[in-house]
């Protein structure tokens, strides 16, 4: 029974599913039943009054011309062409379909063309207008792009008015348009990195990502040069202090004299034997008064820091932070809260700064008042008496007194170099791990850029930048051969991507710049080397995709192109019409058959697609719903009234015997379907595949 039928009468979802090959298999289906099979349902009616009602209101709905050879189509594609539902199916937003093209060029064109929401394609012979069509419903979109023939085009478009479902003729409104050989073009591998980063920031979420990122890398570039011009700072003012304490005296040296003169004064000492209860008290007391002297000027010196530092703004708004973005209202309010708070907190540093002033101011008084206690008491007036009245001694005091100034002064520069050197050498360190941080950074964002949709992954990996080494050749003089062995040594250890191996390259790299070992090009020194190869992030992704088990690198030319279409559409979420003209470039016909046609019956159903094509495959196999064929007025292919583009449009299944009348226009000779077997190399074999692709065999 079911072998002899052509149409199944049943809604039953199950019943669907089987006679369309789904539930089993479609080889199953046809060796069982002839062929796959369409199923339609009715009313079911038993009374008159029920005529026109439908079950569950889900109605039959069919994608054909209102004849029999529309009917028809439903054998030959019977998923695409019916479908029950309550609702119509594949529809689209009026607002995303171009429901007609008007035309009115004189002499050039004058006709409206209508398009179907779904799959429309161009064809005719060469010249016969099918990209002239397609570029300028383009180019009123975006009038950046270029096209062939431009300044042509352009004054066309001037007279063309594109007419949206929603009634608007608005060319604010979004296209995709890709010119021909466009694709085979950006596929090129040389540009893939460029071209595939593009698809991925269409994702918001991997745009917001990689935003997050350049500002970050941005940021991390600005703070390391500040840091490499800090280290290099406090690195020359530890180097000028301890030139200072050299230019002082030797420290060495120093604690010998101070031991010598000791040991004399207390010969000398000994032989005064009836005042040496005076002189011990007298030493007490300028131990003492040392002690305190030294204290003062620590005071003193510091007050003074204290008060420049009261000077200063120690909190500043940074220039970085940017509030684009954000209505007037609440940046305003930001700025106000920011400024209001960073006054604050300078007031309230200032202020705390002004209590240790007013502490060591304390503090200082004491020190003074009591260094005036003991210059002025017994003690220190009767042994200084006593030194007065014994020059030698007195001399030997006052040697004395200059050599502990001074060690006094040393020990306390050589603590301030001490600081400033640890201070340079942990900015040091910090640089390093600020310029590993970029390893870091980078390898957040490779795992991030990454998308999968269906068969086609795209995917990111860690490659080092060919400017690592274009810099250090800039910046190194490279006419010895140990220069160009540390130029390879340090790509090398780059190009392992490890923290370890590149602190370690680093540091090598560093302390030869710093020893002056390494030799400069003119115009670069250590600090401006070592800026520039610190504060760049040398390092950046290289994306990759792999589609049916092949890598994008080793994909024909066809194939790659392919892929890159697939990428350009499946990773949008545009809901636009898409215009490209011929897609099948560089493909052969089973590519053309087996992937393209599929995947335009896929995607025609989410997106209105309009296309030029030479391939009956396309046309054919991939069901367009309207086909345009146009023609160039010529001797042998007249147009009506002789204008020079003129175009036909109609379903596949619109069908006529040929005419041949003199002077006839050609493209109201036959149908559409005869203009496809005219046009199109292997048309009738397109036809003929078609319908027998799932049992049948032409009715």
């Amino acid at each position: 029974m079911c072998r002899m039928a052509d149409i199944i009468l049943s809604g039953n979802p199950k019943d669907i599913e089987y006679f369309l090959g789904k539930k089993t298999s479609p080889e199953e289906v046809i060796e069982n039943c002839g062929n796959l099979k369409p199923c339609i349902t009715g009313s079911d009616a038993h009374t008159l009054d029920k005529i026109g009602i439908f079950p569950e209101n889900r109605f039959t709905w069919i994608k054909a011309d209102p004849t029999f050879e529309g009917l028809k189509q439903i054998l030959f594609e019977p998923e695409e062409r019916v479908r029950i539902s309550d609702s119509q199916p594949d529809d689209k937003y009026d607002y995303n379909v171009i429901e007609r093209v008007e035309l009115n060029t004189a002499g050039v064109w004058h006709q409206t063309i209508y398009l179907n929401q779904n799959l429309n394609t161009i064809i005719g012979g060469r010249s016969t207008g099918k990209s002239t069509l397609l570029s300028s419903i383009a180019i009123k979109f975006d009038e950046t792009i270029s096209v062939e023939n431009d300044s042509f085009i352009r004054q066309l478009g001037d007279n063309v008015h594109v007419y949206w479902r929603d009634g608007q003729e608005n060319n604010q409104k979004s296209i995709e348009y890709f010119p021909q050989n466009h694709i085979s073009k950006i596929s090129d591998i040389t540009y893939s990195d460029k071209l595939l980063l593009d698809i991925l920031l269409d994702n918001p979420q991997k745009k917001s990502a990689y935003e997050k990122f350049q500002s970050e890398v941005s940021d991390l570039f600005a703070t390391i040069q500040s840091h490499v011009s800090l280290y290099f700072e406090k690195r020359r003012l530890y180097k000028e202090r301890t030139l200072n304490i050299k230019n002082i005296g030797d420290i060495e040296g120093i604690k010998l004299e101070i031991n010598k003169l000791q040991n004399q004064r207390i010969e000398i000492q000994s032989k005064l034997t009836d005042n040496q209860s005076l002189l011990s008290a007298y030493e007490k007391v300028v131990l003492r008064l040392n002690e305190l002297r030294k204290a003062e000027q620590e005071y003193i010196k510091e007050i003074e820091i204290l008060k420049q530092l009261g000077q200063e703004n120690f909190v500043i708004t940074n220039p970085a932070i940017s509030f684009l973005g954000l209505s007037s209202n609440h940046s305003e309010s930001l700025k106000l809260t920011i400024e209001k708070s960073i006054l604050q907190i300078n007031k309230d540093i200032r202020d705390e700064i002004h209590s240790f002033i007013e502490e060591n101011l304390k503090k200082l008084q004491l020190i003074q008042s009591e260094i005036q206690d003991i210059v002025k008491g017994n003690d220190y007036i009767a042994g200084k008496n006593i030194f007065t009245e014994n020059n030698a001694l007195s001399e030997i005091i006052k040697k004395l007194n200059v050599l502990n100034e001074k060690f006094i002064l040393i020990n306390k520069e050589i603590e301030i170099a001490n600081k400033m050197q640890s201070d340079y050498k942990d900015i040091g360190q910090k640089l390093l791990e600020l310029h590993i941080s970029y390893l870091d950074k980078i390898n957040n964002i490779a795992s991030e850029m990454r998308l999968q949709h269906e068969d086609v992954n795209l995917s990111s990996e860690i490659t080092l930048k060919s400017d690592l080494e274009r810099m250090l050749n800039e910046c190194i003089s490279l006419r010895s051969t140990a220069m160009n062995d540390l130029v390879t040594k340090v790509v090398s250890e780059y190009q392992k991507k490890t923290k370890a191996d590149i602190i370690n390259c680093i540091k090598d790299l560093l302390n030869k710049a710093i020893r002056n070992e390494i030799s400069f090009k003119n115009g670069y020194d250590t600090p401006s080397f070592v800026s520039k190869i610190l504060a760049g992030c040398w390092f950046g992704l290289r994306l990759n995709v792999e589609y049916d088990g092949d890598n994008l690198r080793d994909m024909s030319p066809g194939k790659r192109s392919f892929v890159i279409l697939k990428l350009l559409l499946d990773f949008s979420d545009k809901k636009c019409p898409i215009l490209i003209d011929q897609p099948e470039d560089n493909l052969d016909n089973r590519a053309i058959y087996n992937e393209l046609v599929k995947y335009i019956k896929k995607k025609k159903r989410e997106r209105q697609i309009i296309l030029v094509t030479h391939n009956p495959n396309i046309v054919v196999g991939a069901d367009s719903e309207e086909v345009i064929v146009a023609n160039q007025n010529g001797k042998n292919a007249p147009n009506e009234n002789g204008i020079k583009f003129q175009y036909v449009f109609g379903s596949l299944e619109n069908s006529k015997k040929r005419v041949n009348q003199m002077g006839q226009a050609i493209l109201k000779c036959c149908g559409i379907r005869e203009h496809v077997c005219d046009i199109l190399e292997g048309g009738e074999d397109a036809f003929r595949d078609r319908e027998n692709k799932y049992g049948f065999h032409q009715i």
